[in-house]
Parts: C-alpha cells; sequence; structure tokens
C-alpha cells in the first residue's frame, strides 16, 4: 500500500512498474532489480531487490522514479543489504522476515535480529518464499528443500533430492490459501 491504496507492481525483468487501483500507470517501467513487495503493519512499504532492501518513500510522486527512505537501524544489516531479497513477511507476532540469497533474516517487534544459514539447518541459502501456518511456524521455500521454524525457532529441514532437476533452477515455492 501507498497513500492508502492498494497498489499492483509488475515486474517484468527486474524491472518495475506501479500501477493504481484503477490500472492506471504510476510510475514509468524503472530498473529498480524487483522481486518482492510488502506492505507491513506500521505502513511501510518495503521493496525486496537484486541490489537488497529497499523502504518505499510514501512521499514518492507519481510519474517519477521510486524514492527510498533510509532504512532502520534494525533492517540496515550487511545481509540486507548486499543480497538478493526474496520474499518479505510479518508474522502474527510483529516479526519480520526477509528471505534473501543468502540466508533467512527475522527481525524482532523489538528491533533484535536474528540470521538463519545452512548451520542452523536450512536446506540452502537461496531462500525462495516464506508462509507463516495456522500455529505460527515460519514454513521457508529453499533451492533444495523447505525448512519450519517453529515458535521455539529449532528448524526442521525437508530436504528433496532434485538430481537433474536442481540443475534446471527447480526449487521449492509454497502455496497458501
Amino acid at each position: 500500500m501507498l497513500n492508502d491504496s492498494v497498489w499492483l507492481m509488475i515486474d517484468i525483468n527486474l524491472y518495475a512498474q506501479f500501477i493504481s487501483p484503477s490500472l492506471q500507470p504510476k510510475s514509468a517501467f524503472l530498473p529498480v532489480g524487483a522481486i518482492s513487495v510488502f506492505t507491513d503493519s506500521k505502513r511501510r512499504t518495503w521493496l525486496g531487490t537484486a541490489y537488497g532492501l529497499k523502504l518505499i518513500d510514501p512521499a514518492s510522486h507519481f510519474g517519477e522514479s521510486i524514492q527510498y527512505l533510509p532504512l532502520p537501524p534494525e533492517f540496515d544489516l550487511p545481509i540486507l543489504r548486499q543480497s538478493y531479497v526474496t520474499d518479505i513477511m510479518e508474522d502474527g507476532r510483529g516479526n519480520m522476515w526477509m528471505g534473501t540469497s543468502n540466508g533467512l533474516v527475522r527481525i524482532d517487534k523489538n528491533g533484535s535480529s536474528r540470521v538463519y544459514s545452512l548451520q542452523d539447518g536450512l536446506p540452502s541459502p537461496f531462500v525462495n518464499c516464506l508462509r507463516e501456518d495456522i500455529q505460527h511456524n515460519i514454513w521457508v521455500g529453499t533451492q533444495l528443500g523447505w525448512a519450519r521454524l517453529p515458535m521455539n525457532n529449532e528448524v526442521s529441514s525437508y530436504n528433496l533430492d532434485l538430481g537433474f532437476a536442481y540443475e534446471l533452477g527447480n526449487a521449492v515455492f509454497l502455496i497458501s490459501r
């Protein structure tokens, strides 16, 4: 959401265009490296890009380049500045989660952060997608399988033997209703 409205982001080869609820273009196709977009409960709109996490300035003027605000200190982490940010979500407890090409990042609502990696049990460092289930488990889809993070934050991994399919770029994506 930008300016109290629902907006669409059209992504073509890492170029993005924002479209208004009335389906009118509100920006040119811009080379922002867009991969994901998410508006949190504080009404901040985040853009996951090939160039890291971006926070969109809600005062950006339509028809002009998208403007960014500086990342809040708790989000200004090297992994979020230097990695592809593939998915962004907020869980039911108000914690923010960012999937990246180099692991999973959790920013607690109190501002503390944790990075999950292969050493923590992720099947792959490249996170494709994130979902929360009804029991508040966080499900993480990666290139080599999926992982479940229950409320105690211990990672349970489910690896796939993809063989040749992995070389073709197949990966796990989670679907929610």
